[in-house]
């Protein structure tokens, strides 16, 4: 077998800040204090120099440490590959700079490779081409040359972009957008202009985002809320013989209090060649490594791949079959029975990797959205994630902020929610819980002239003590007492505790931190992004279809999810005005147009914008970077 690509290492090394491998238990000593990378002495007379208290544990190409404080069992993850996902998902932060240099290859400035941007004593200005693109001359052999400046440059039908970008967020199909002679209404573009279109709209809406978001770091807030999930999409099959999906997952993050969504991140690089990365892998013998360790660890391989297949996983019935504790108590063995229990990907014989691009493990990719979400969020003064009951998501969150969360300036919970109630099913719930409002206010009268979140916390402190101990890992679950019509059965996990068998904050904090859980800010987001889009519109089965799903507008090409989730997130954002939380009943009528005064977009809210956006001015953005 090949040896380790770092030999000397007993677990992969720290890059750039990003060290995973540590015991993923908050109450535990060993939380955020990482394994040794050196090899470990052990036996009876083994020195206790340099000795952590992880035991290294293998499973053919997999590794896990097991902790010897708490018995929990992390996975081994490659930093490396993180640190890659990392920059892949932040890659729309940095400017993309045009080359701009002497195009005679005879000349100096060329062979040096002399940017006219970066080296602008070795040019003069020469004026402007008929589009507005600057000019300019070498002055070692007088090459006069131009530098495409416009967001327009190359765009002959720049008029029709506008028609495009509405059409793509008006559940339109693809075909019915393009139009032409089938005498179809639209723009009447060829399907590989309508494409480029899109590049183009994708592009302007990550500049326009990367102008805006650049200032999130500064971003001073005392708090925020911020909702965690994810969104499976399924990819159709391209040929009739072979009725395999891919099946891809996006993690997203959304605010409470402004709505906006920070990322919007699907498990899929399109920007690597699958054949290359295949063959690579096999010259290099990355199958023989342990996967931590591998040049590609975050990749899905065909062998991986395959293999995975046949390791079977409990299944988790049906949310209609089951109450919803018990939903919770499967959710925990099914994660149990999986090798990896970071790892969340299902795979099976309906299902097959991406022709174009490749797939990355979700795990990587959670782990890169929250590393993505802590840079990002480094201003704000304390930060609240309330997450879908995901082992992948807990660990890449408890892993991303694990300083703060031991500052306390950080708190995790899980959220889970049933939803397939019928409409009176959810007004007998939403009932329910106003008649047991009732009974506490009837029991506890003092409390009758608090305002209303103050009582739903006192609530809340009642039931403190009632909360119940479900899973393998005996986490504490709260039957959160309030249901609403969009989330009317919910139960809350907290999941940073740092104190064994108590909690590390006071009742009143912890009423706080549970009446504030909800999934509602991403869940709504997902639900808009799917109505706004028939590409992401959901799958059904056919029939016949065993686990195959076909959506007869879903996209062949994993890509053009990933554009289009970008393109819709900048929307939603910046361009979409809402009204925001729903106004107190008891609240008094607006004058004839507060209501419009009051509808802002989540950018607005956060601060990022003054005003809703035009479209025009995303499509037509100009960075202000001068190599742009």
């Amino acid at each position: 077998m090949p040896e380790r690509n770092d030999t000397k290492s007993r677990i992969p090394p720290e890059i750039d800040g990003v060290q995973v491998n540590f015991c993923k238990n908050p109450a535990c000593g060993n939380f955020y204090s990482p394994a040794s990378t050196s090899t470990q002495s052990r036996g009876k007379y083994a020195r206790d120099e340099n000795r952590d208290t992880y035991i290294l544990q293998g499973r053919s190409h997999e590794l896990a440490l097991r902790c010897k404080k708490c018995n929990e069992n992390p996975p081994v993850k490659s930093n490396k590959g993180i640190k890659e996902e990392i920059d892949r998902i932040s890659a729309y932060l940095i400017p993309d700079r045009r080359k701009a240099k002497c195009p005679n290859p005879q000349c100096i400035n060329h062979l040096l490779d002399a940017d006219v941007f970066d080296y602008r004593d070795r040019y003069r200005p020469h004026g402007k081409t008929t589009i507005g693109s600057p000019r300019f001359q070498c002055k070692e052999c007088g090459k006069t040359f131009s530098v495409p400046q416009k967001s327009t440059h190359r765009q002959r039908k720049s008029h029709v972009n506008i028609r495009i970008f509405q059409d793509l967020l008006g559940k339109k199909p693809l075909k019915t957008v393009a139009g032409g002679p089938s005498g179809v209404v639209g723009v009447d573009v060829s399907m590989n202009t309508l494409y480029t279109k899109i590049d183009f709209i994708h592009r302007q809406c990550l500049a326009f985002a990367a102008s805006r978001e650049k200032r999130l770091p500064e971003l001073k807030r005392a708090y925020l809320n911020i909702s965690v999930d994810r969104q499976m999409h399924s990819i159709n099959w391209r040929d009739c013989t072979d009725r395999r999906n891919v099946i891809l997952y996006a993690i997203g993050s959304a605010d409470r209090n402004s709505g906006y969504v920070f990322g919007m991140h699907l498990n899929f690089d399109p920007s690597v060649n699958p054949r290359e990365i295949e063959e690579d892998a096999i010259a290099t013998g990355d199958y023989e490594v342990q996967r931590p360790f591998r040049k590609y660890a975050r990749f899905w391989l065909e062998n991986d791949y395959e293999e995975s297949k046949g390791r079977s996983e409990k299944k988790t019935p049906e949310v209609d079959e089951v109450s919803l504790d018990t939903k919770v108590e499967k959710t925990y063995e099914a994660v149990l029975s999986r090798q990896d229990v970071e790892a969340c990907d299902k795979h099976n014989k309906d299902t097959r990797l991406p022709l174009y691009g490749m797939q990355v493990h979700a795990e990587y990719t959670m782990y890169a959205h929250f590393f993505f979400l802590r840079k990002m969020l480094n201003g704000i003064g304390k930060i609240r994630f309330y997450m879908d009951q995901d082992s992948g998501i807990r660990a890449a969150c408890l892993a991303a902020f694990a300083d703060r969360i031991l500052e306390k300036t950080c708190d995790a919970c899980y959220v889970s929610i049933k939803t397939d109630y019928t409409q009176p099913e959810r007004y007998g719930l939403v009932e329910k819980g106003k008649s047991e409002k009732k009974e506490f206010l009837y029991r506890h009268p003092e409390y009758e002239e608090l305002h209303d979140v103050f009582i739903r916390r006192e609530i809340i402190k009642e039931r403190l003590a009632g909360m119940r101990e479900i899973g393998g890992w005996k986490d504490k679950w709260l039957d959160y007492p309030f249901p609403n019509m969009s989330e009317p059965d919910k139960m809350v996990c907290y999941l940073s505790n740092i104190k064994k068998g108590d909690f590390d904050r006071d009742l009143d904090k912890m009423a706080y931190i549970f009446e504030r859980a909800t999934l509602h800010p991403i869940d709504r987001f997902f639900m808009q992004c799917r109505r706004a889009s028939s590409i992401l519109e959901r799958s059904f089965r056919p029939s016949g279809g065993s686990g195959r799903v076909w959506q007869l507008y879903n996209a062949y090409d994993p890509s053009i999810v990933v554009k289009l989730l970008d393109i819709y997130r900048v929307f939603y954002n910046y361009v979409k005005p809402t009204e925001g939380r729903k106004r107190p009943k008891d609240a008094p009528r607006r004058k004839p147009g507060e209501a419009k005064k009051a509808m802002k977009t989540p950018a607005m809210r956060l601060g990022l914008a003054k005003g809703p956006i035009s479209l025009e001015d995303i499509l037509y953005f100009k960075s202000t970077d001068p190599s742009n």
